[in-house]
């Protein structure tokens, strides 16, 4: 279906999300369509739906795409829509020199507020570890921003309908790699047998 324009009001939203599917927005692949995305997805995930986003290639929108490539690329580009956390990243990344510190904080205070919205800790671990292996920075430090925010919100109903109280939020302690515990037990055979150092 075709919202008119880049608005997409709550009646909208209320009526699609009647219709109990799979939602995935296809925006144009430029700013105004990105950001009419997110404010679509965001109406969306207000009233409990998931929904994902299609990344349309080239800065194409997708009439354009279909056109140049085809129905099937297009249906093969909806399969692999992203997760609105995943855009969120990559919208961020984009738009930030993640090599730099400013960079990096700027990724980081734009996806806090899409983390905070989601209720599975197991989900939550799993962004907050593949966030914080791709800027190259401490997981803790990314669990003390989202407590931040969480501390900050006064969106006190959501928060307390999922459950996410500063005092009772809490995250499992993610496994150390196996390759830690490796270095660890070579660094002790060296201490306790220095001939196996060469």
């Amino acid at each position: 279906v075709a919202s008119v324009g880049t608005a997409f009001p709550n009646e909208q939203a209320k009526t699609l999300t009647r219709l109990n599917c799979e939602i995935s927005f296809a925006y144009d692949n430029d700013t105004a369509g990105q950001n009419a995305a997110l404010r679509a997805m965001a109406a969306v995930r207000s009233l409990g739906v998931g929904v994902k986003v299609v990344d349309v290639p080239e800065g194409k929108d997708p009439d354009e795409f279909i056109r140049l490539n085809g129905a099937d690329c297009f249906h093969a580009l909806v399969a692999n829509a992203m997760s609105l956390l995943d855009f969120e990243i990559k919208m961020a990344c984009q738009n930030s020199d993640w090599s730099q510190l400013e960079g990096k904080v700027s990724v980081v205070s734009r996806v806090i507020p899409v983390l905070a919205t989601i209720d599975n800790a197991i989900e939550i671990n799993e962004q907050i570890s593949r966030l914080a292996q791709k800027l190259s920075i401490d997981e803790q430090a990314i669990r003390t921003e989202l407590r931040k925010f969480l501390a900050k919100s006064r969106q006190k109903d959501k928060i307390v309908n999922l459950g996410k109280n500063i005092n009772t939020i809490s995250y499992a302690k993610q496994p150390m790699p196996a390759v830690f515990w490796a270095e660890r037990y070579l660094i002790r055979l060296m201490c306790e047998d220095p001939s196996v150092i060469p």
